[in-house]
C-alpha cells in the first residue's frame, strides 16, 4: 500500500514538471507582453494611388493633413490637441538631361516612436510635367542613378 502511493506522488511530481510563473508584486499579476518598437504604424492608403495620375489628383487622393497623435491642450484643461503632420513633406527636384522630376515625399508610416520622422518614414513620388511616372525608393535610385 506505501509503495502505491510512493508511486502515486512520483508520478504526479513527473508529469507536473518545474514552472515558475514571475509576479508583478505591485499589482499582483502577470507583466504584459512587450510591445516591439519595430511595428509599424501606417497612416496614409497608396493602394489608390497609379501611374499616370496628374499631381492635382494624388493631393486630393492623399489629402493634406496626416494626425499621427494626439498632445494635451494648453489651453482647455482635460482635451486634446491632434499633432498633424503636412504632406508632402518635402519635395526635390531631380534633373535627368532634358528632363526635370518634380519630387514629392509623402509621409506615410511610423516605422520607430522617436518623435523623428526619418526616410524610410517616407515615400517618394515621382512626377515629369505634373503626370505621376514612378513611385518608391526603387524607382527613385533608378531614376537618380540613371541621371547620375
Amino acid at each position: 500500500m506505501k509503495t502505491i502511493i510512493l508511486s502515486g506522488i512520483l508520478i504526479v511530481f513527473i508529469l507536473s514538471g518545474c514552472t515558475t510563473m514571475d509576479y508583478d508584486t505591485d499589482y499582483g499579476h502577470v507583466p504584459s507582453i512587450p510591445v516591439f518598437e519595430s511595428m509599424e504604424k501606417k497612416f496614409l492608403d497608396l493602394t489608390p494611388i497609379y501611374i499616370g495620375m496628374s499631381e492635382r489628383e494624388v493631393k486630393s487622393v492623399l489629402g493634406q493633413d496626416v494626425v499621427v497623435g494626439f498632445s494635451k491642450s494648453p489651453d482647455v484643461p482635460g482635451s486634446f490637441d491632434p499633432i498633424v503632420v503636412q504632406n508632402p513633406y518635402r519635395t526635390e527636384v531631380i534633373s535627368g538631361g532634358a528632363v526635370t522630376y518634380d519630387v514629392l515625399y509623402y509621409f506615410y508610416a511610423v516605422k520607430k516612436s522617436d518623435g523623428i520622422i526619418a526616410e524610410e518614414e517616407l515615400y517618394p513620388l515621382v512626377f515629369d510635367e505634373g503626370r505621376l511616372v514612378g513611385k518608391g525608393w526603387d524607382f527613385l535610385f533608378k531614376l537618380k542613378n540613371k541621371s547620375s
